[in-house]
């Protein structure tokens, strides 16, 4: 279960990012396009290919002065087959984008760790204003899941800490190269009889585009993974 929730929940973190430039207005880094499809390939600590995750905007609803989505994820092994999928909703409003943070759990995964019970979720939606800067201080996300299976219940915690955009500089991947803001956050999962797990990412962030890279380090600092932006098209 630990190694599925920390696949789900990574997947996530660096799904909150991914986007396509578009000609409405309400968000520089998500796409309200729907058909617009983006590839991210993920990379172990020493450059191997570990697989990929393929994003869709799949729907667009406008309702007034506010904008909802939903995005398509498939999650792909090393050969390109691919091992679940899921979709995940977020809302943009004013100038602030913000993630369902329970769509990022969907029953069928839940299902699929062998859970039985009643699962409950409680939490604030992770943000991403439009108006980023250096220095900027974003502001906090955390995530409760509760399964409740009558005699005994389990708790897990996810929280997304110390937000902060550190600098702006370019970025090459083999889909371009890109000028871009450095966002960096502390992440904590807490587990029942578990302990704490912590890592810390730096997201590199592209006008127009989102999600450029990120790269995720283990407590000790060492790289666990990097996942760069290898294709994407509207």
């Amino acid at each position: 279960m630990k190694h599925l929730l920390m696949a789900v929940f990574a997947a996530g973190l660096l799904a909150n990012f991914s986007s396509y430039g578009q000609s409405n207005s309400c968000s520089k880094y998500y796409s309200t396009v729907k058909g617009a499809k983006f590839t991210y390939t993920n990379y172990d600590r020493n450059d191997k290919k570990q697989g990929a995750i393929s994003l869709e905007v799949v729907k667009v609803e406008n309702k007034g002065d506010k904008t909802e989505a939903k995005m398509k994820m498939r999650l792909l092994n090393k050969k390109g087959k691919e091992t679940n999928n899921m979709e995940y909703g977020f809302v943009c409003e004013g100038d602030v984008v913000k993630i369902d943070y329970k769509s990022l759990m969907p029953a069928d995964m839940i299902n699929q760790m062998g859970v039985t019970g009643e699962v409950k979720f409680s939490g604030t939606d992770i943000e991403l204003p439009n108006d980023l800067k250096v220095g900027q201080e974003l502001a906090d996300a955390r995530v409760n899941m509760n399964i409740d299976m009558g005699v005994t219940s389990m708790t897990f915690n996810v929280e997304t800490l110390d937000r902060k955009i550190e600098k702006k500089e370019k970025i090459t991947t083999s889909a371009g190269t890109f000028d871009c803001f450095l966002l960096t956050e502390n992440h904590v999962l807490t587990m029942p009889m578990g302990g704490d797990q912590n890592s810390k990412s730096e997201t590199w962030i592209a006008e127009g585009i989102g999600m450029v890279k990120q790269v995720t380090y283990g407590r000790h600092g060492d790289v666990d993974m990097t996942s760069e932006l290898t294709d994407y098209s509207q």
